[in-house]
């Protein structure tokens, strides 16, 4: 009698292990599908930003051709185009690196990646941050030596400072942070679910 018992407990425990071991694939494969949205946001996202370079670098070569600016104005656009085609490059760096993140290989890899892609991003933004404070200086001190400088560009050059801001912060909570955090909560996901 308690043989039987046993038998019976032992392929009841049996077919629990194999209906878990099924959700668990199922849940693994619903996770690799669905979780990519916020990696394609962040790609896409990379796609924006160098097309919105392009359309930068194309008013700024615009607004140099029609007229002569001075030695020290000129330096200034050069800078701005020459920081759009850096911004350019690292654009299309990082949307190579996110490509590589795929949610069906290895996990462990994966995050590494991504912790990656997260410390570049910092060192970048940085990076371009301080050159655009460099050239908004410049700007700010061309505009102080221009002997007519009108009052709707000191209101401009107001504005840009506060709205840069905002909109940086903006880029980078609900943007850059909410996506890769997205991101790596999901490979933790599946790396729980691989280990059990």
């Amino acid at each position: 009698m308690e043989l039987e018992e046993l038998k019976n407990n032992w392929s009841s425990l049996e077919e629990q292990l194999k209906k878990q071991s099924i959700l668990n694939e199922k849940l693994i494969r619903e996770i690799r599908q669905t979780k990519s949205g916020p990696l394609s946001r962040l790609i896409n996202y990379g796609y924006f930003g160098i097309v919105t370079c392009i359309l930068c670098i194309f008013f700024l070569i615009y607004a140099y051709n029609l007229q002569y600016f001075g030695l020290f104005k000129t330096t200034i656009f050069i800078l701005g185009i020459l920081l759009g085609f850096a911004c350019i490059i690292i654009g299309i760096y990082n949307i190579s690196h996110l490509k590589k993140i795929d949610f069906t290989k290895n996990v462990s890899e994966n995050i590494r990646l991504v912790q990656l892609y997260k410390i570049r991003w910092k060192k970048q933004t940085t990076v371009i941050c301080i050159f655009v404070t460099i050239i908004f200086i410049m700007a700010i001190i061309a505009c102080l030596l221009s002997p007519n400088m009108e009052n709707w560009r000191w209101i401009v050059i107001g504005s840009a400072i506060p709205l840069g801001v905002i909109l940086g912060y903006l880029e980078y909570k609900k943007m850059y942070k909410k996506n890769t955090n997205a991101i790596l909560q999901s490979l933790e996901e599946l790396k729980e679910l691989e280990e059990e």
